[in-house]
């Protein structure tokens, strides 16, 4: 059951949302924010957080649980008006430190299920070893509280999905109308896209 932050819970996800989130940073590789989603997501009132209470004896089925019912939940809280920017983060009230890897198995265990839905995890923790798209040394999904994000399939996703077929494809069904006009694409993404592409008929990635 989805239940509300706690005061404490609030002011550290809203500090690491606007100092680090919502921020540029030397390390990501690119200029720009460390999720550029965020800030417009804010501004139009659609991220919201939540938290799941967290048992010391649950285990890795608990944790598959929880996040598959995440992802209902953000379904059904967005149902109604669903706009691009639409975002839960799901906070895991009680999940210690030894645990914390229990987010991370499961997101590559759900990731297939998540994609075929039209929706992006982002598993969070604050040993997080989640590198950036585009700088490989840098862990960017370190959080203050061990955490799980869904949000939709967005245009800039080609830098996660490009090099699965079957996610690719997905993201194709999306998006590939966006790249009919590639002059108005960032070079680095028609690259991945092409790419992409050439895998998903058959060929292989270069």
């Amino acid at each position: 059951m989805l239940l509300p932050l706690s005061p404490e819970q609030e002011a550290v996800l809203s500090g690491w949302l606007t100092g680090y989130v919502t921020a540029p940073h030397p390390e990501l590789g690119r200029e720009g924010p460390v999720c550029p989603f965020v800030a417009p997501s804010i501004r139009s009132g659609v991220l919201h957080s939540a938290r799941f209470p967290w048992r010391p004896g649950d285990g890795l089925p608990a944790m598959s649980r929880l996040i598959h019912a995440a992802m209902d939940a953000f379904e059904r809280r967005f149902a109604a008006e669903p706009t691009s920017l639409d975002s839960l983060i799901v906070v895991f009230d009680g999940l210690e430190r030894r645990q914390w890897h229990l987010i991370d198995d499961v997101y590559e265990e759900v990731k297939d299920e998540a994609v075929g839905r039209g929706l992006m995890l982002g598993q969070m923790h604050p040993d997080c070893d989640a590198r950036a798209a585009r700088n490989p040394l840098f862990p960017a999904n370190r959080s203050p509280l061990p955490q799980m994000v869904v949000r939709r399939m967005a245009f800039h996703d080609i830098l996660f999905l490009h090099h699965r077929p079957d996610w690719f494809t997905k993201y194709q069904e999306h998006y590939g109308h966006l790249y009919r006009s590639p002059d108005r694409v960032d070079p680095h993404y028609v690259r991945l896209f092409d790419a992409g592409a050439l895998a998903a008929a058959g060929g292989s990635l270069v």
